[in-house]
């Protein structure tokens, strides 16, 4: 039979365990700190019931997911740096807040994956669709200016936040039509996201959205396309990216035809939106403290560092130099390759082939944006699929028709 699109009880317990683990940044920007303190109390109360209940099942089962372990070594880390370099401790622990408790929960259910992800991409078109609508409703925004600092705000925040929704939806929407032969609602989701991104102006993340289109509309997941060697280049031509864009793009920007896509494509200018100038600020910052890092900053560290309060290196790799110096970066190297390393093991499966490709469009995106932030929990939750490349596939396989 095929996957069903009906929900369950066991869908909507999943979604109600959501919610707190994937906050709203839009609704932050009410100032009502009834709303704030009752949403941290359930985020707390949910984080700490699956924490304990993941360790109750590891120390029962006897076996530990490694890739989950070296994320809480990261998130240790950070905040320990944080402290010790009297950081924002309450930044640092909102990234990781959600983050952790989500993979954990994935983790116990891996058995149950199919449900689990149907409920994961409900809630998360859910909350792209209401955010389309009230585009529509609100174009200049639905927050007053007083509040606002930088850009407009709708119910999921400013618009870069979309992409904390819109790459993991498309992920999931993606993996689940692989299998059930059916591609209704990635198109669906793919014309939604891409109608919002038009509302919002937010040309960075179309440009994002165009690759997602490409992997579906040439079918590259599908068998035999491609060999293990894709992995293997693309991986490399990743790395070579970030380079080059990092330490080169700021003159070229300026004086070829690259220009002209930033500044009349993209709406950026010749900075990338303060981006060049956020590399050139933090690169030797990183210099000077490159095995430690600083921790999550407070808003007065970084006006001084980047001469905005809200402002980070708009690159995953830069942020997690600056962050975590060396030592970080080394753990999300080996989480990288916990992770590569089970999707290039089970290639041939249409799960880590849908995931792979993802997971390269997302690089690509973010040599450009920063992953660590308190919305990212979805995007993380992607790499955990890619560990979990054979389950997903045992367990979606047995559904199809």
């Amino acid at each position: 039979m095929r996957i069903s699109n009906k929900l369950s009880v066991r869908s909507l317990s999943y979604i109600l365990l959501f919610i707190p683990l994937i906050p709203l940044e839009g609704l932050y920007y009410i100032q009502n700190a009834a709303y704030n303190l009752l949403y941290l109390i359930g985020t707390l109360a949910v984080a700490l019931a699956v924490i304990l209940r993941w360790v109750y099942s590891a120390l029962d089962k006897k076996k530990i997911n490694y890739a989950i372990l070296v994320m809480l070594l990261m998130a240790v880390y950070n905040i320990l740096v944080t402290v010790f370099k009297h950081g924002d401790l309450k930044g640092a622990g909102g990234v990781w807040l959600y983050t952790i408790p989500l993979l954990m929960l994935a983790d116990l259910n891996r058995k149950r994956l199919d449900v689990f992800l149907k409920a994961a991409l409900f809630y998360l078109e859910f909350l792209i669709v209401v955010n389309f609508l009230l585009t529509l409703v609100f174009p200049d925004g639905m927050y007053n200016e007083d509040v606002l600092k930088y850009g407009k705000m709708w119910l999921l925040g400013y618009k870069s936040t979309l992409q904390c929704y819109v790459f993991p939806a498309a992920a999931i929407s993606l993996l689940l039509s692989a299998y059930e032969n059916s591609y209704k609602n990635t198109l669906f989701l793919l014309v939604v996201s891409h109608l919002v991104c038009i509302t919002e102006s937010n040309g960075m993340l179309l440009m994002g959205l165009a690759l997602i289109d490409v992997v579906v509309l040439a079918g590259l997941y599908k068998k035999n396309r491609f060999s293990k060697r894709v992995l293997v280049v693309a991986a490399i031509a990743i790395i070579a990216a970030n380079i080059i864009v990092v330490l080169f793009t700021s003159s070229f920007l300026s004086n070829s035809v690259v220009h002209y896509i930033t500044y009349n494509i993209l709406g950026k200018d010749a900075t990338l939106s303060m981006r060049t100038s956020n590399w050139q600020a933090v690169i030797p910052a990183i210099k000077a403290n490159p095995v430690i890092g600083y921790g999550y900053t407070t808003a007065a560290q970084r006006q001084l560092l980047y001469g905005r309060e809200t402002a980070h290196a708009h690159n995953i790799f830069l942020e997690l130099l600056y962050e975590g110096g060396l030592i970080e970066f080394c753990c999300f190297i080996w989480f990288n390759s916990l992770v590569f390393k089970r999707i290039y093991r089970n290639f041939n499966r249409p799960s880590a082939r849908v995931i792979f490709y993802l997971l390269a469009v997302f690089y690509v995106m973010y040599i450009f944006e920063n992953v660590f932030r308190k919305t990212s929990s979805f995007i993380w939750l992607i790499f955990l699929l890619g560990y979990f490349a054979y389950d997903v596939d045992a367990v979606l396989s047995r559904l199809k028709s």
